[in-house]
């Protein structure tokens, strides 16, 4: 899983395992909010690591917004494997010029 700035594009996290789950999905976005704070939002494909419930209540409890990207448009290589691109989790901070307009202290 790739992590990084929308806005800035800065890579901030690659998590490579040979399956990641949605507690994977939770301890990662855990320490980056730990370290940054807690994104704005998070855009994520349609991948059951991603709408779990444990990713749900994450997003919910540190008021980060989700956002899922269009399954006939993300940039999914055709064919049975996924490609980097469709599996990269993105977040955007307050200040950046894609953070939705409320704005975090």
């Amino acid at each position: 899983m790739n992590v990084f700035d929308e806005f800035t594009r800065e890579a901030l996290a690659t998590y490579v395992e040979r399956a990641i789950d949605a507690d994977g999905v939770v301890a990662c976005l855990e320490r980056l909010a730990a370290q940054r704070g807690a994104p704005v939002f998070v855009r994520f494909d349609h991948g059951p690591e991603f709408i779990a419930y444990a990713v749900s209540d994450w997003s919910r409890f540190n008021e980060t917004g989700t956002i899922f990207i269009d399954q006939a448009h993300h940039g999914r290589t055709p064919g049975p494997s996924r490609s980097t691109a469709g599996c990269a989790t993105s977040t955007s901070t307050a200040g950046s010029s894609t953070a939705s307009p409320r704005l975090r202290s």
